[in-house]
C-alpha cells in the first residue's frame, strides 16, 4: 500500500507527503474490511472513526476524527503517526 508506505517515510523525515483523497479513502475502506482497523478487535468494536475532510465513518462507540490521511494510518495501524491529526472522546482508548 503505497499510501500508507510513503508517509512511513515523510512523518519520520518530518516531510509532508499529500494523500489524494479519493484514493486514501478506498484504501481505507479497503483495509477496514480486510480486518487491519486496530490489532484489538474489542477496540475496533467499540470504536467510531470518522474523516472530517471525506464521506468516510466506520465503527460504534466514542468518536475517533480526522482527516482522511490520519484515518487510512490509523486504519493500517499506525496508531502514533495518526494520533497527533485526530481528535475525540475515543483517543483515551488508543492510549
Amino acid at each position: 500500500m503505497f499510501l500508507v508506505h510513503s508517509q512511513d517515510i515523510a512523518i519520520p523525515l518530518g516531510r509532508s507527503h499529500p494523500m489524494p483523497l479519493e484514493p486514501t479513502r478506498v484504501a481505507a475502506r479497503r483495509a477496514h474490511r480486510l480486518g487491519f482497523l486496530f490489532k484489538d478487535s474489542a477496540l475496533r468494536r467499540h470504536l467510531e472513526v470518522r474523516a472530517t475532510d471525506a464521506d468516510f465513518a466506520i465503527g460504534t462507540g466514542p468518536l475517533i476524527e480526522g482527516p482522511m490521511r490520519a484515518v487510512l494510518l490509523l486504519v493500517r495501524g499506525r496508531t502514533a503517526a495518526a494520533v497527533p491529526d485526530l481528535s475525540g472522546p475515543g483517543l483515551e482508548r488508543l492510549t
